[in-house]
């Protein structure tokens, strides 16, 4: 009971000396009793008002949402984000040279095994390319035919495939890089996509044992500069997308799909992409956006975020992480799982096998997880990761404006010194401003926006500081403890705890008068 007498001294004489709205009020004795209640009633009403606006805050800032995504700026430089990657596909996928040329240095067992399988040939290419479960069943024999043979002979189906593909040098006749001619072999490098092998500028894609196993040996001479603004400071390609020598085309014939890419991304089916076709001059104004983040994003988990820091997610079938990879190897695990076996379309590191005729049901039942439905889980280490987008990427959106090249057609702009373009198709990628808008994330959570909303809301409600708050812990220190040692050490407190033990001690009261005459006690 003595405490709590010493903690009711503290209180009153710490609400007599505060500057806090209203707890003087609560305590004056000169104030009558439904004064001083209901100024206690009015500060616990604000009490608990400001407790109650507080939890509204945090569950609408915090906990709901711990980053907000604003606009940096609509001129951001351009040249600060990251750059494109150019992917170019042709539709043609396979062609009657290569076809021709792998029938004459193969051996067969007579002549009727090599006429059945160049008959059957094209609906092999169009199988693979094109699957369709219906045509799978029907096509069975000569598809089980086929991968025997190249299988008894030592080759796989990637290889087959890549072999009768058009090489890079024979779609791409020239490039520039500003208006400046450059060597194609110096800067285009045969990739696999989700079209199958197309040929790519500045795709940093390298982990895949086929594509490795055939690439030259010097390493490339020339790298890419920032694709500038305007066409002439672009790139500029000068293609081949004849069909004469073609044998199967995946989509429209004399044409390409051109991706365009983040350099870390791979082309996939839901990449950013442009049709282009022959005889056409094709102009495509690059608009990109950025995505930034400000210096504590990286404070919170991912999941927090909704997104990975760069290196923070290492995949398994990828050089790097995107939310683009993760998808592909989402489904790539999934293809592992369920039918053994990988596309020809997919990076393969040369541990996995081919999908052949007796998977291909099993690999056209599965389907793409929807990108806007559920969230998208990979395997890292055992653990299961969710797919999020990176805190700093880019995007890219194509412009196009075609011209047609008729007649005897002389490349106007001569990057290729009047090279007779008849035929053939000029293709030119440039960024379309120097300034783009840029977007940043930024962390919500932090102690000082914490701090700042709780001292906002209680100065407003009870005029609170942090001279309140020294005032409040000194008066639980040093006043506290000073009563507390008049209240259990002084030598009247002694007598009444029983440290004075005399017996049958008379206790009188003492009434003093006050009289003119001094020094007068009566007892």
């Amino acid at each position: 009971m003595r405490l709590l007498e010493v903690l009711k001294k503290v209180a009153i004489e710490f609400c007599s000396h505060t500057s806090l709205h209203g707890m003087q009020y609560t305590v004056e004795p000169r104030r009558a009793l439904i004064e001083r209640l209901f100024w206690r009633l009015a500060i616990f009403g604000a009490l608990v008002g400001s407790v109650l606006s507080f939890r509204a805050i945090c569950n609408a800032k915090y906990f709901q949402s711990q980053v907000i995504t604003s606009i940096v700026a609509t001129s951001y430089p351009t040249f600060t984000l990251e750059q494109p990657a150019i992917t170019i596909c042709n539709a043609n996928r396979a062609f009657k040279s290569s076809a021709d040329r792998f029938f004459k240095t193969m051996n067969f067992h007579d002549e009727s095994e090599k006429e059945e399988l160049q008959h059957s040939l094209p609906k092999l290419i169009e199988h693979f390319s094109i699957p369709n479960i219906r045509q799978a069943i029907s096509d069975r024999h000569m598809i089980m035919k086929w991968t025997d043979y190249l299988q008894n002979n030592g080759w796989t189906l990637n290889e087959f495939m890549l072999y009768l593909s058009q090489k890079c040098s024979d779609m791409i006749v020239g490039c520039t890089i500003g208006m400046t001619e450059v060597d194609c072999s110096d800067i285009v490098s045969t990739t696999r996509t989700g079209l199958g092998f197309c040929c790519s500028v500045a795709y940093m894609q390298n982990r895949d044992a086929l594509l490795v196993r055939h690439a030259p040996e010097s390493p490339q001479k020339t790298s890419i500069p920032f694709v500038q603004s305007g066409y002439e400071n672009g790139l500029s390609f000068l293609l081949n997308l004849s069909q004469q020598d073609s044998t199967f085309s995946e989509f429209y014939k004399n044409s390409a799909a051109v991706f365009i890419h983040s350099p870390m991304d791979f082309p996939s089916i839901h990449t950013v992409k442009i049709y282009i076709s022959d005889g056409a001059e094709t102009f495509s104004r690059i608009k990109s956006t950025g995505m930034l983040y400000t210096p504590g994003l990286e404070d919170l988990d991912p999941i927090s975020r909704q997104c990975y820091m760069e290196d923070e997610i290492k995949l398994k079938y990828f050089d790097h992480y995107t939310f683009g990879n993760c998808f592909m190897e989402n489904h790539m695990e999934l293809l592992i799982s369920r039918c053994n076996c990988l596309k020809p379309q997919y990076p393969n590191q040369g541990i996995f096998k081919e999908c052949t005729i007796f998977n291909h049901l099993c690999v056209n039942s599965l389907t793409y997880p929807h990108v806007g439905g559920r969230r998208i889980f990979i395997t890292i280490n055992g653990s299961r990761i969710p797919c999020l987008e990176r805190c700093v990427y880019s995007r890219f959106s194509p412009a196009v404006t075609v011209g047609r090249l008729d007649g005897h057609q002389y490349n106007t702009n001569k990057p290729w010194n009047g090279m007779n373009v008849t035929g053939l198709t000029v293709l030119h990628t440039f960024q379309q401003s120097f300034e783009s808008r840029a977007y940043k994330r930024t962390a919500l959570v932090s102690h000082w926006r914490k701090i700042v909303v709780v001292g906002g809301l209680a100065g407003v409600v009870f005029g609170l500081n942090l001279l309140n708050i020294v005032e409040f812990i000194y008066f639980l220190t040093s006043p506290f403890f000073s009563y507390l040692k008049k209240q259990f050490c002084s030598p009247g407190n002694n007598k009444k705890v029983g440290i004075d033990h005399r017996p049958n001690v008379e206790q009188k009261s003492i009434r003093i008068f006050v009289t003119s005459r001094p020094n007068v006690i009566s007892q």
